[in-house]
């Protein structure tokens, strides 16, 4: 048995997602099952919801817990999906998937590993020349995403009817979600009803659905020196992919790649081909979709802009974080 069968998912998941020892097996059954040769150096990757491992710096094999699998097929589908842009996105190939073990059985997939450091990692030593060129980088990849086709997705609802959906569910559920998570000062979660239903107007109805990545953010760009100047050199993580209005993708770009560096963002935008920001609006449209997004927490932004007696309003805290 390749993964004991007296382990339980629910419990031990903490315990054995990021330990190279237990998942040895498994990993070179999943070699030998794919003519991958001998799995030599096996290192855990950047953890998350899903067990990562990098093998012999040349492969990753990305093994889901098994009472999660949405997340694990969504990104599935879409590397396959984006395959014919993967020199422009930086996405990596996928090379295999299947499934593992018994009962449960274990989804799987294995992958190009692609060389890089994660942006978070090393931004504070990257000069601001080239700051200000991954910002224009990201700006192409991120409309090259958006321009990708639809066709094909079986993962995700793609119509504008299921992003109003979405839209009023996240709307239904945010009070409770901070309540639960934190990440946000008592007296700006009750002002949430009320910022969001003056916000809902705001958001466009006639556009365009887009493929959006959900989640791009410092731990999800790559960057390595390329003639001694920093580049993005990989693009990766879509486990929160969803199909919705582009604007969705900028609130966590700016506050979680470029830490709300305005300029930085008027890059991004100029090169994605965007110019909302001049909308007097556009902020708050932005900080609707921060508060809808399920993993946004503002309690160091509060505490950076002087604190919960500082920032008092969510309207306050809006105008410190949009200043484009």
């Amino acid at each position: 048995m390749l993964i004991p069968s007296a382990i339980d998912p629910r419990v031990d998941w903490p315990r054995i997602f990021t330990d190279p020892g237990f998942w040895r097996p498994a990993i070179e059954e999943i070699w030998h099952r794919h003519g991958l040769g001998q799995a030599e150096k096996i290192i855990a990757g950047y953890p998350g919801s899903n067990a990562v491992f990098i093998v012999d710096d040349a492969l990753v094999v990305k093994i889901a817990w098994p009472f999660e699998r949405n997340d694990f097929y969504r990104e599935l589908e879409l590397y396959r999906l984006l395959e014919p842009y993967r020199a422009t996105l930086l996405t990596p190939r996928v090379l295999a998937d299947g499934l593992i073990g018994g009962e449960p059985d274990w989804p799987y997939f294995v992958m190009e590993f692609l060389p890089g450091e994660r942006l978070g990692e090393v931004w504070e030593q990257v000069p601001r020349e080239d700051q200000i060129a991954i910002a224009e980088h990201l700006g192409y990849i991120t409309r090259a995403l958006h321009q990708a086709p639809l066709d094909g997705i079986t993962s995700m609802e793609v119509s504008r009817a299921d992003w109003g959906r979405f839209v009023e569910e996240r709307m239904a559920g945010c009070v409770e979600t901070y309540r639960q998570q934190g990440g946000l000062s008592p007296h700006l979660i009750e002002q949430i009803p009320t910022y969001l239903a003056e916000s809902l107007p705001l958001f466009p109805d006639g556009f365009t659905p887009v493929i959006l990545n959900g989640d791009i953010t410092a731990d999800h760009e790559l960057l390595s020196l390329v003639d001694r100047h920093w580049q993005i050199t990989g693009f990766i993580d879509f486990g929160d992919a969803l199909v919705g209005h582009n604007e969705y993708e900028f609130a966590c770009i700016h506050l979680w790649t470029f830490w709300c560096d305005g300029e930085l963002t008027r890059v991004f935008l100029r090169a994605y081909g965007w110019d909302g920001w001049n909308d007097a609006r556009f902020g708050r449209r932005m900080m609707a979709y921060c508060l809808l997004h399920p993993f946004f927490e503002f309690d160091s932004w509060v505490k950076k802009f002087g604190g919960p007696k500082r920032v008092r309003s969510l309207e306050e805290l809006e105008a410190q974080l949009w200043r484009i």
